[in-house]
């Protein structure tokens, strides 16, 4: 099964290599990205900055839907499995991601909410 993953991976490295195409500017001289989900909440960004009390409300709930989300999660964990990986994999992913986050500064668009 993963040697017929690895051809079938390298075929399709090997065809995009053959057949490349011209490529084109997409995005602005400056622009290194353009975030279409951040563009289609334009809206909901702007109502959320006018209306701090619906701002604080949402991020509340959101807050405490997470905290249950991981709560649950280590339960369920508890009581139905017994295997270790789960917590140096946790471990890894948030020390990469931390590395990652003080390695890499990204710019915020105009009109960001979130800190």
């Amino acid at each position: 099964m993963r040697f017929g993953f690895s051809t079938v991976f390298l075929f399709s490295v090997l065809m995009g290599s053959l057949f490349q195409s011209e490529k084109k500017q997409l995005l602005g001289e400056k622009e290194c990205f353009r975030d279409y989900t951040f563009i289609g909440t334009e809206v909901i960004n702007k109502y959320l900055i006018e209306n701090k009390y619906a701002l604080y409300s949402y991020e509340a709930v959101a807050s405490t839907f997470i905290d249950l989300m991981v709560i649950s999660f280590l339960v369920i964990w508890c009581v139905k499995f017994n295997a270790f990986r789960l917590f140096p994999a946790y471990i890894a992913f948030y020390s990469i991601r931390a590395f990652i986050q003080n390695r890499f500064l990204m710019g915020r668009p105009d009109g960001f909410l979130w800190e």
